[in-house]
Protein backbone atom coordinates (compact mmCIF):
# COMPACT_ATOMS: atom_id res chain seq x y z
CA UNK A 1 0.00 0.00 0.00
CA UNK A 2 1.15 3.82 -0.59
CA UNK A 3 1.80 5.67 1.43
CA UNK A 4 -1.65 7.79 2.03
CA UNK A 5 -0.54 11.15 0.81
CA UNK A 6 1.35 10.05 -2.44
CA UNK A 7 -1.58 8.28 -3.90
CA UNK A 8 -2.81 11.45 -5.96
CA UNK A 9 0.96 12.75 -7.07
CA UNK A 10 1.72 9.44 -7.84
CA UNK A 11 -1.09 8.75 -10.63
CA UNK A 12 0.21 8.24 -13.69
CA UNK A 13 -0.47 10.93 -16.55
CA UNK A 14 -3.87 11.03 -17.47
CA UNK A 15 -5.05 8.56 -14.49
CA UNK A 16 -8.59 8.41 -13.35
CA UNK A 17 -10.58 9.28 -10.61
CA UNK A 18 -14.38 8.46 -9.91
CA UNK A 19 -16.19 10.12 -7.05
CA UNK A 20 -19.47 8.68 -5.70
CA UNK A 21 -22.26 10.72 -4.15
CA UNK A 22 -25.46 9.44 -5.02
CA UNK A 23 -27.91 11.95 -3.49
CA UNK A 24 -28.19 15.16 -2.16
CA UNK A 25 -28.28 18.15 -4.17
CA UNK A 26 -26.41 19.95 -1.74
CA UNK A 27 -24.03 17.45 -1.31
CA UNK A 28 -23.63 17.20 -4.96
CA UNK A 29 -23.03 20.96 -5.41
CA UNK A 30 -20.19 21.53 -2.81
CA UNK A 31 -18.19 18.46 -3.72
CA UNK A 32 -17.41 20.81 -6.93
CA UNK A 33 -15.21 22.67 -5.57
CA UNK A 34 -12.82 19.70 -4.28
CA UNK A 35 -13.17 18.67 -8.03
CA UNK A 36 -11.95 22.55 -9.88
CA UNK A 37 -8.95 22.17 -7.34
CA UNK A 38 -8.04 18.75 -8.19
CA UNK A 39 -8.64 19.53 -12.00
CA UNK A 40 -6.50 22.89 -11.13
CA UNK A 41 -3.30 20.68 -10.05
CA UNK A 42 -3.41 18.18 -11.94
CA UNK A 43 -5.66 18.96 -15.61
CA UNK A 44 -4.25 15.37 -17.01
CA UNK A 45 -6.09 13.70 -14.51
CA UNK A 46 -9.73 12.17 -15.56
CA UNK A 47 -12.58 13.00 -13.39
CA UNK A 48 -15.62 10.59 -13.17
CA UNK A 49 -18.95 10.87 -10.83
CA UNK A 50 -21.20 8.58 -9.99
CA UNK A 51 -24.84 10.03 -8.84
CA UNK A 52 -28.34 9.61 -9.33
CA UNK A 53 -30.43 10.98 -12.21
CA UNK A 54 -32.46 12.89 -10.07
CA UNK A 55 -29.38 15.27 -9.41
CA UNK A 56 -27.01 14.35 -12.21
CA UNK A 57 -27.74 18.41 -13.44
CA UNK A 58 -25.84 19.18 -11.00
CA UNK A 59 -21.94 17.72 -12.36
CA UNK A 60 -22.82 18.61 -15.86
CA UNK A 61 -20.12 19.81 -17.93
CA UNK A 62 -17.81 19.07 -14.54
CA UNK A 63 -17.28 15.39 -15.12
CA UNK A 64 -17.66 11.94 -16.97
CA UNK A 65 -20.88 11.36 -14.87
CA UNK A 66 -22.35 7.52 -14.59
CA UNK A 67 -25.72 7.94 -13.66
CA UNK A 68 -27.48 5.72 -12.06
CA UNK A 69 -31.29 5.79 -12.67
CA UNK A 70 -34.35 4.94 -10.38
CA UNK A 71 -37.87 4.31 -9.84
CA UNK A 72 -38.02 8.08 -8.60
CA UNK A 73 -36.57 9.42 -11.91
CA UNK A 74 -34.96 12.33 -12.70
CA UNK A 75 -36.05 15.44 -10.84
CA UNK A 76 -38.05 13.91 -8.33
CA UNK A 77 -36.32 15.16 -5.12
CA UNK A 78 -34.25 18.47 -4.63
CA UNK A 79 -33.07 16.21 -1.19
CA UNK A 80 -34.12 12.92 -1.34
CA UNK A 81 -34.21 9.67 0.14
CA UNK A 82 -31.71 6.47 -0.59
CA UNK A 83 -34.62 3.75 -2.47
CA UNK A 84 -32.39 1.12 -2.12
CA UNK A 85 -30.72 -0.95 -4.53
CA UNK A 86 -34.23 -2.67 -5.45
CA UNK A 87 -35.20 0.45 -6.83
CA UNK A 88 -31.82 1.21 -8.85
CA UNK A 89 -32.99 0.15 -12.36
CA UNK A 90 -29.62 -0.05 -13.90
CA UNK A 91 -27.16 -0.88 -11.36
CA UNK A 92 -25.74 -3.60 -12.79
CA UNK A 93 -25.16 -2.10 -16.25
CA UNK A 94 -23.82 0.83 -14.58
CA UNK A 95 -21.59 -1.25 -12.39
CA UNK A 96 -20.26 -3.19 -15.83
CA UNK A 97 -19.72 0.12 -17.25
CA UNK A 98 -17.31 1.70 -13.77
CA UNK A 99 -15.32 -1.45 -13.83
CA UNK A 100 -14.76 -0.85 -18.13
CA UNK A 101 -13.36 2.30 -17.48
CA UNK A 102 -10.74 1.80 -15.26
CA UNK A 103 -10.54 4.30 -13.04
CA UNK A 104 -7.16 3.84 -9.99
CA UNK A 105 -8.97 5.70 -7.51
CA UNK A 106 -12.26 5.55 -6.18
CA UNK A 107 -13.65 8.08 -3.73
CA UNK A 108 -16.75 7.49 -1.74
CA UNK A 109 -18.14 10.46 -0.15
CA UNK A 110 -20.98 8.96 1.31
CA UNK A 111 -20.64 5.46 2.55
CA UNK A 112 -24.08 4.22 1.55
CA UNK A 113 -24.54 0.54 0.46
CA UNK A 114 -25.45 1.48 -2.99
CA UNK A 115 -21.97 3.64 -3.89
CA UNK A 116 -19.98 0.90 -2.08
CA UNK A 117 -21.20 -1.55 -3.98
CA UNK A 118 -20.45 0.47 -7.17
CA UNK A 119 -16.96 1.93 -5.65
CA UNK A 120 -16.32 -1.93 -5.30
CA UNK A 121 -17.63 -2.86 -8.90
CA UNK A 122 -15.18 -0.56 -9.95
CA UNK A 123 -12.15 -2.22 -9.55
CA UNK A 124 -10.56 0.59 -8.80
CA UNK A 125 -6.88 0.00 -6.86
CA UNK A 126 -7.50 2.72 -4.03
CA UNK A 127 -10.57 2.66 -2.62
CA UNK A 128 -10.74 5.83 -0.20
CA UNK A 129 -13.42 7.60 2.24
CA UNK A 130 -13.58 8.64 5.30
CA UNK A 131 -12.45 6.27 8.50
CA UNK A 132 -15.20 5.70 10.88
CA UNK A 133 -18.18 6.50 8.06
CA UNK A 134 -20.47 3.87 6.74
CA UNK A 135 -19.31 0.95 5.01
CA UNK A 136 -15.29 1.97 5.87
CA UNK A 137 -14.48 -1.73 5.71
CA UNK A 138 -14.13 -1.02 1.88
CA UNK A 139 -12.24 1.50 1.89
CA UNK A 140 -8.18 0.61 1.83
CA UNK A 141 -7.23 4.09 1.69
CA UNK A 142 -8.80 5.81 4.75
CA UNK A 143 -8.46 8.86 6.84
CA UNK A 144 -9.91 10.48 9.67
CA UNK A 145 -11.92 13.46 9.86
CA UNK A 146 -9.68 16.75 8.74
CA UNK A 147 -10.12 19.02 12.41
CA UNK A 148 -11.38 22.47 12.00
CA UNK A 149 -8.49 25.26 11.66
CA UNK A 150 -8.10 26.88 14.83
CA UNK A 151 -10.74 29.41 16.22
CA UNK A 152 -13.35 27.45 14.21
CA UNK A 153 -15.71 24.80 15.53
CA UNK A 154 -16.38 23.13 12.25
CA UNK A 155 -15.38 22.76 8.21
CA UNK A 156 -17.96 23.70 5.67
CA UNK A 157 -19.42 20.96 3.89
CA UNK A 158 -16.99 21.79 0.89
CA UNK A 159 -13.54 21.97 3.00
CA UNK A 160 -14.78 18.55 4.48
CA UNK A 161 -14.98 17.05 1.00
CA UNK A 162 -11.58 18.76 0.23
CA UNK A 163 -9.86 17.49 2.92
CA UNK A 164 -9.99 13.87 1.99
CA UNK A 165 -8.35 15.02 -1.00
CA UNK A 166 -5.55 17.21 0.86
CA UNK A 167 -4.99 13.94 2.64
CA UNK A 168 -4.60 11.49 -0.19
CA UNK A 169 -2.19 14.35 -1.32
CA UNK A 170 -3.68 17.32 -2.88
CA UNK A 171 -1.78 20.29 -2.27
CA UNK A 172 -3.86 22.44 0.58
CA UNK A 173 -4.92 25.62 -0.92
CA UNK A 174 -8.01 27.79 -0.18
CA UNK A 175 -10.66 26.42 -1.97
CA UNK A 176 -12.65 28.64 -4.57
CA UNK A 177 -16.83 28.42 -4.74
CA UNK A 178 -18.41 25.92 -5.67
CA UNK A 179 -20.26 25.84 -9.42
CA UNK A 180 -23.41 24.89 -11.77
CA UNK A 181 -23.51 24.94 -14.72
CA UNK A 182 -27.00 25.95 -16.47
CA UNK A 183 -27.95 23.75 -19.59
CA UNK A 184 -29.27 25.82 -22.59
CA UNK A 185 -32.23 23.53 -23.22
CA UNK A 186 -33.35 24.17 -19.27
CA UNK A 187 -33.08 27.94 -19.72
CA UNK A 188 -35.46 27.78 -22.68
CA UNK A 189 -38.28 25.95 -20.84
CA UNK A 190 -37.71 27.89 -17.55
CA UNK A 191 -38.08 30.97 -19.72
CA UNK A 192 -40.94 29.72 -21.42
CA UNK A 193 -42.63 28.53 -18.03
CA UNK A 194 -41.83 32.16 -16.50
CA UNK A 195 -43.61 33.95 -19.32
CA UNK A 196 -46.66 31.42 -18.95
CA UNK A 197 -47.00 32.31 -15.27
CA UNK A 198 -46.87 36.20 -16.28
CA UNK A 199 -43.20 36.65 -14.61
CA UNK A 200 -41.69 39.61 -17.23
CA UNK A 201 -39.36 41.10 -14.98
CA UNK A 202 -36.58 40.49 -12.10
CA UNK A 203 -37.54 37.98 -9.32
CA UNK A 204 -36.04 36.45 -6.31
CA UNK A 205 -36.04 32.54 -5.92
CA UNK A 206 -37.78 31.83 -2.63
CA UNK A 207 -37.14 28.20 -1.62
CA UNK A 208 -40.09 27.86 0.63
CA UNK A 209 -40.71 24.43 1.59
CA UNK A 210 -37.99 21.92 3.14
CA UNK A 211 -37.06 18.42 3.12
CA UNK A 212 -38.95 17.97 6.37
CA UNK A 213 -41.93 20.35 7.23
CA UNK A 214 -40.38 21.03 10.65
CA UNK A 215 -37.65 22.75 8.98
CA UNK A 216 -39.80 25.34 7.37
CA UNK A 217 -40.25 28.62 8.01
CA UNK A 218 -43.70 29.90 8.84
CA UNK A 219 -45.43 30.78 5.58
CA UNK A 220 -47.42 33.74 6.74
CA UNK A 221 -43.88 35.14 7.59
CA UNK A 222 -42.15 34.42 4.41
CA UNK A 223 -44.92 36.13 2.69
CA UNK A 224 -45.09 39.52 4.98
CA UNK A 225 -41.37 39.54 3.88
CA UNK A 226 -41.45 39.03 0.31
CA UNK A 227 -44.08 41.54 0.28
CA UNK A 228 -41.67 44.19 1.97
CA UNK A 229 -38.61 43.04 -0.07
CA UNK A 230 -40.33 43.16 -3.80
CA UNK A 231 -42.11 45.88 -3.12
CA UNK A 232 -38.95 47.86 -2.71
CA UNK A 233 -37.13 46.22 -5.52
CA UNK A 234 -39.91 45.68 -7.88
CA UNK A 235 -39.47 42.09 -7.79
CA UNK A 236 -41.56 38.93 -8.32
CA UNK A 237 -40.91 36.58 -5.92
CA UNK A 238 -40.47 32.79 -7.87
CA UNK A 239 -40.41 29.32 -6.29
CA UNK A 240 -40.28 26.08 -7.71
CA UNK A 241 -41.40 22.60 -6.32
CA UNK A 242 -40.12 19.07 -7.66
CA UNK A 243 -42.27 16.36 -8.60
CA UNK A 244 -43.89 14.38 -6.05
CA UNK A 245 -43.64 17.03 -3.43
CA UNK A 246 -46.34 18.76 -0.81
CA UNK A 247 -47.19 21.87 -2.04
CA UNK A 248 -48.76 23.51 1.31
CA UNK A 249 -45.88 25.75 1.68
CA UNK A 250 -45.56 27.20 -1.50
CA UNK A 251 -49.45 28.19 -2.03
CA UNK A 252 -49.52 29.38 1.41
CA UNK A 253 -46.99 31.83 0.45
CA UNK A 254 -48.55 32.46 -2.83
CA UNK A 255 -52.25 33.29 -1.27
CA UNK A 256 -50.30 35.62 1.39
CA UNK A 257 -48.64 37.78 -1.30
CA UNK A 258 -50.19 41.51 -1.68
CA UNK A 259 -51.95 41.74 -5.25
CA UNK A 260 -49.73 44.19 -6.59
CA UNK A 261 -46.58 41.02 -6.09
CA UNK A 262 -46.57 38.79 -8.76
CA UNK A 263 -46.02 35.43 -7.36
CA UNK A 264 -45.13 31.99 -9.13
CA UNK A 265 -44.39 28.32 -8.28
CA UNK A 266 -43.34 25.97 -11.07
CA UNK A 267 -44.60 22.51 -10.15
CA UNK A 268 -43.01 19.31 -11.38
CA UNK A 269 -39.32 20.96 -11.80
CA UNK A 270 -36.60 19.00 -12.20
CA UNK A 271 -33.11 19.91 -11.37
CA UNK A 272 -31.44 21.37 -14.28
CA UNK A 273 -34.73 23.73 -14.64
CA UNK A 274 -33.91 24.84 -10.71
CA UNK A 275 -30.83 25.65 -11.93
CA UNK A 276 -31.91 27.31 -14.82
CA UNK A 277 -34.70 28.93 -12.47
CA UNK A 278 -32.22 30.28 -9.98
CA UNK A 279 -29.84 31.14 -12.60
CA UNK A 280 -32.19 33.99 -13.91
CA UNK A 281 -32.98 35.16 -10.62
CA UNK A 282 -31.91 38.23 -8.53
CA UNK A 283 -31.68 36.80 -4.96
CA UNK A 284 -32.67 33.49 -3.69
CA UNK A 285 -33.95 33.30 0.14
CA UNK A 286 -35.45 30.27 2.07
CA UNK A 287 -34.94 27.29 4.57
CA UNK A 288 -31.77 25.61 4.29
CA UNK A 289 -31.32 23.15 1.38
CA UNK A 290 -30.05 21.99 -1.86
CA UNK A 291 -31.63 24.82 -3.76
CA UNK A 292 -29.63 27.48 -1.65
CA UNK A 293 -26.48 25.85 -2.24
CA UNK A 294 -27.24 26.33 -6.03
CA UNK A 295 -27.97 30.00 -5.39
CA UNK A 296 -24.75 29.87 -3.88
CA UNK A 297 -22.67 28.51 -7.07
CA UNK A 298 -24.34 30.22 -9.16
CA UNK A 299 -22.99 33.51 -7.08
CA UNK A 300 -26.46 34.95 -6.14
CA UNK A 301 -27.12 36.84 -2.73
CA UNK A 302 -28.46 34.41 -0.53
CA UNK A 303 -30.48 34.89 2.75
CA UNK A 304 -31.16 31.52 4.48
CA UNK A 305 -32.83 30.77 7.39
CA UNK A 306 -31.21 27.42 9.66
CA UNK A 307 -33.11 25.13 12.61
CA UNK A 308 -32.05 21.63 12.11
CA UNK A 309 -28.95 21.88 10.43
CA UNK A 310 -25.79 23.80 11.68
CA UNK A 311 -24.83 27.28 9.92
CA UNK A 312 -21.19 26.56 10.20
CA UNK A 313 -21.20 23.30 7.91
CA UNK A 314 -23.91 24.19 5.36
CA UNK A 315 -24.01 28.14 5.17
CA UNK A 316 -23.76 29.31 1.09
CA UNK A 317 -20.49 29.10 0.17
CA UNK A 318 -18.40 31.94 -0.81
CA UNK A 319 -21.21 34.21 -1.67
CA UNK A 320 -22.45 37.25 -0.45
CA UNK A 321 -25.15 35.93 2.39
CA UNK A 322 -27.04 36.85 5.73
CA UNK A 323 -27.73 33.68 7.89
CA UNK A 324 -31.09 33.81 10.29
CA UNK A 325 -31.39 30.95 13.18
CA UNK A 326 -32.69 31.70 16.50
CA UNK A 327 -30.80 30.54 19.29
CA UNK A 328 -28.48 27.53 19.30
CA UNK A 329 -30.61 25.84 17.21
CA UNK A 330 -31.54 21.91 17.50
CA UNK A 331 -27.76 21.31 17.67
CA UNK A 332 -27.26 23.17 21.65
CA UNK A 333 -31.40 22.72 21.86
CA UNK A 334 -32.01 20.92 25.59
CA UNK A 335 -35.88 19.63 23.99
CA UNK A 336 -34.95 17.24 21.57
CA UNK A 337 -38.48 15.82 21.84
CA UNK A 338 -39.83 18.70 19.69
CA UNK A 339 -38.07 17.23 16.95
CA UNK A 340 -39.57 14.17 17.34
CA UNK A 341 -43.12 15.84 17.46
CA UNK A 342 -42.95 17.22 14.62
CA UNK A 343 -42.54 20.27 15.78
CA UNK A 344 -40.08 23.47 15.07
CA UNK A 345 -40.01 26.26 17.80
CA UNK A 346 -36.58 27.57 16.37
CA UNK A 347 -37.29 28.17 13.24
CA UNK A 348 -40.97 29.65 14.34
CA UNK A 349 -38.97 31.95 16.48
CA UNK A 350 -37.34 33.91 14.13
CA UNK A 351 -38.75 37.30 13.63
CA UNK A 352 -40.07 39.17 10.72
CA UNK A 353 -37.60 42.15 12.22
CA UNK A 354 -34.88 39.51 12.14
CA UNK A 355 -35.52 39.38 8.39
CA UNK A 356 -36.11 42.88 7.24
CA UNK A 357 -32.87 44.25 8.88
CA UNK A 358 -30.92 40.69 7.28
CA UNK A 359 -32.36 41.73 4.19
CA UNK A 360 -31.21 45.43 4.29
CA UNK A 361 -27.93 44.58 5.54
CA UNK A 362 -27.43 42.26 2.05
CA UNK A 363 -28.66 45.47 0.18
CA UNK A 364 -26.25 47.61 1.92
CA UNK A 365 -23.56 45.46 1.10
CA UNK A 366 -24.53 46.11 -2.42
CA UNK A 367 -25.29 49.83 -2.14
CA UNK A 368 -23.53 51.17 0.30
CA UNK A 369 -24.38 54.39 -0.24
CA UNK A 370 -28.04 54.02 -0.18
CA UNK A 371 -29.27 55.14 -3.55
CA UNK A 372 -31.66 53.37 -5.61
Amino acid sequence: MAQLDRILPALPVGARIVFLRLRSLGDAVLSTPALEALRAWRPDLHLGYVIEDRFAAALAGQAELFVLRTRNGAGQSFSGAEPGISAALDFWPLARRLRQWKPQVAINLHGGSRATALMLAAGARYRAGFAGGANAWALNARTPPAPPPPGRRRLHGAEHIASLLYSLGLPAAPLGPARVIPQAGALAAVQARLRQAGIAGPYVFVHAGAREPRLVWPPERMAAWLNVLCRRHGWAAVMAREPGASRAAEEAVLARLEPSIRGACLADTNVAELIALIAGAEWAAGNDGGPLHVAAALGKPVIALFAATHPDIWHPWRTPHRLLRAGGGCAACPEPGCLREGQSPCIRAIGLDAALAAARELENEFNPAGQG
